[in-house]
């Protein structure tokens, strides 16, 4: 009989994944997906390598193509913020935000004036505004605001108390200023 020869060990095989010499762990995916959701709501991340490296200084390992795999699969855009900056940015939330920045738009172009008595508040829009100024006030998602009902160019606001309406009232105000400036 022949002598025993030992296999080389395959290829993939041959070692166990290193950290690449920073002393960082790997990170499970829907660990680091949470982490990179995190990190983009809260800090204002420009490039891959920013996230990459806001990772790395909190002990993990990560690399360039697993960031990139990451940012399409949370659906992660890049969105303009401050001179001309792009940061990333969750696509919901940009969406989301487009679609309020819209909705102020048309509630500031509908408002005429607002008034507030006990736990209700009218508001005046231009003629046959109403419908997309209610919409507006509902979009707010404000706590004590009991519904809206709108006409051709008046929106009643109905809240739960005095107090809710007072403040609803100078939000409302605002929204107005704010979108005529904008």
């Amino acid at each position: 009989m022949g002598a025993f020869t030992a296999r080389p060990k395959a290829r993939w095989a041959a070692s166990p994944r290193k950290s690449r010499g920073n002393g960082g762990s790997a990170i499970k995916k829907d660990i680091r997906q949470a982490l990179i959701l995190e990190i983009i709501e809260g800090e204002d991340v420009e490039t891959q390598d920013d996230l990459a490296g806001r990772l790395r200084g909190m002990g993990h390992v990560i690399t360039q193509a697993t960031i990139s795999r990451d940012i399409k699969e949370l659906g992660l855009v890049k969105a303009m913020y401050g001179e001309g900056r792009y940061r990333y940015a969750r696509l919901a939330a940009e969406k989301e935000r487009a679609a309020n920045g819209r909705v102020l738009n048309v509630f500031a172009e509908a408002f005429v004036s607002q008034r507030y008595a006990g736990n209700m508040v009218v508001v005046r829009t231009l003629p046959g505004m109403a419908q997309g100024a209610a919409s507006a006030v509902d979009a707010l998602g404000e706590g004590g605001v009991l519904g809206s009902i709108a006409g051709d160019d008046t929106v009643f606001v109905i809240c739960e108390d005095a107090g809710v309406a007072s403040a609803i009232s100078g939000k409302l105000e605002g929204m107005a200023r704010k979108g005529r400036m904008a």
